[in-house]
């Protein structure tokens, strides 16, 4: 399939450039082709989403939770990208037709709050509209435990191993990681 990556260049973590390499060569092992926004701006991420051609989309960048559920995720140039933000005809027959798969490796972007309509938040969205899969932490996790996670959950998907044995497996590879109990924060939704 094609995956959309969105990973910023002046995101000052450690890690999100080797995770970058590590999808890269990723795609390459595993035929996958790259559709990445290069650099992830905003109108550039929208663009990508609403031309479609995607079947997973990959983010590593940072992400803050709200009380409104909205969760930003920081792209190029500290712009935000919310999850009120996925609509519009383009976008929504796309994810429902394709159910792309969703990793935003970002902060709390697994939180949801509740707004004026019911549920909002990033999982919320997604699935509304179709998505077949999304994966993010609910809280704060370390560059060291984020990479471990991603790394080992797409490998163990290449396996073709259900979602739920890569995740638990992620999670206990990414458990690993000495002193550092932050490997608990990711989740699925599906």
């Amino acid at each position: 399939g094609k995956i959309t990556t969105l990973i910023p260049t002046d995101s000052g973590l450690a890690f999100a450039r080797a995770e970058a390499e590590f999808l890269q060569d990723f795609e390459t092992r595993h035929g996958v082709r790259s559709v990445g926004v290069v650099p992830p701006v905003k109108a550039s991420v929208m663009s990508a989403l609403e031309a479609g051609g995607y079947d997973w989309v990959h983010a590593a960048a940072h992400g803050d939770a709200t009380e409104s559920g909205t969760a930003p995720l920081w792209l190029e140039n500290s712009e935000a990208l919310t999850p009120d933000e996925i609509v519009g005809p383009d976008i929504e027959d796309h994810i429902r037709t394709r159910r792309p798969g969703f990793v935003l490796n970002a902060c709390d972007l697994g939180v949801a709050g509740w707004s004026l309509t019911g549920m909002s938040g990033w999982a919320n969205q997604l699935l509304k509209v179709g998505a077949g899969m999304f994966v993010a932490p609910l809280w704060q996790v370390s560059d060291s435990v984020a990479a471990t996670f991603v790394k080992t959950f797409y490998e163990e998907l290449a396996k073709s191993e259900r979602v739920a044995d890569a995740m638990r497996t992620a999670r206990q590879r990414a458990r690993d990681v000495r002193g550092d109990p932050s490997w608990m924060a990711y989740s699925t939704y599906a």
